[in-house]
C-alpha cells in the first residue's frame, strides 16, 4: 500500500515538473534546475534541507531566482496534508536561515498539493501570523529580522490530478 502511494506521489511530481517547465512564475519565466529522483538532486538543496524540484526562474535567460518546490499528492477524499504543509514551513525557514546569504536572498519556496492544507485561506489572508502560530504551537523559536525577509517568499499552488492530466 504505502509503496503504491509512494509511486502515485513520485508521478504527481513529474507531472507538477512538467506542467510548471516554461510557464511564468513569480513574473520570471521557469526552467528545471532539479530533481530529487535524478543526478541532479544536489541542485534541490538550500541551507541543509533538500526539496523535490527546483527551478531556475530567469529574466532575459538570465538566473534571478531559484524556486524550491515541496511537491505532495494524497487521496483527496480521506488525505490529509496539513502536518505536511507545516512542516513545509518549519523546513523551509530552517534552509533559508541556515544558507549562504546570497543562497538566502535568491531563493523563493513553493508547496504544491492536489489538495489544500484545511486553514489555507488563513495563510494566504495573513501569511505572517499564520505562520508564526504554527511556530508557536510547537514551541520554534524564529529571528524576527529573518522571518520577515523569509515570509513573503512562501508559496502555495494546489494543482488537481485534472489539471494534470493525471485522470
Amino acid at each position: 500500500m504505502r509503496e503504491r502511494s509512494h509511486e502515485k506521489g513520485k508521478n504527481y511530481q513529474k507531472k507538477v515538473k512538467k506542467w510548471l517547465y516554461g510557464r511564468p512564475f513569480l513574473g520570471y519565466e521557469s526552467d528545471v534546475f532539479g530533481d530529487a529522483y535524478d543526478v541532479s538532486n544536489y541542485a534541490t538543496c538550500i541551507g541543509e534541507m533538500g526539496y523535490d524540484i527546483s527551478m531556475c526562474l530567469k529574466k532575459n535567460e538570465e538566473a534571478k531566482k531559484i524556486l524550491y518546490i515541496e511537491c505532495k499528492y494524497r487521496d483527496e477524499l480521506s488525505g490529509s496534508i496539513n502536518t505536511d504543509f507545516h512542516g513545509f514551513l518549519l523546513n523551509s525557514y530552517n534552509a533559508f536561515s541556515s544558507a549562504k546569504s546570497d543562497q538566502a536572498d535568491a531563493a523563493q519556496f513553493c508547496f504544491i498539493s492536489n489538495i489544500p492544507p484545511t486553514k489555507l485561506h488563513q495563510f494566504f489572508k495573513d501569511s505572517q501570523s499564520y505562520t508564526i502560530e504554527q511556530f508557536k504551537k510547537k514551541g520554534i523559536e524564529f529571528d524576527e529580522q529573518k522571518f520577515r525577509r523569509f515570509v513573503d517568499r512562501i508559496h502555495v499552488l494546489i494543482l488537481s490530478k485534472t489539471i494534470l492530466g493525471l485522470e
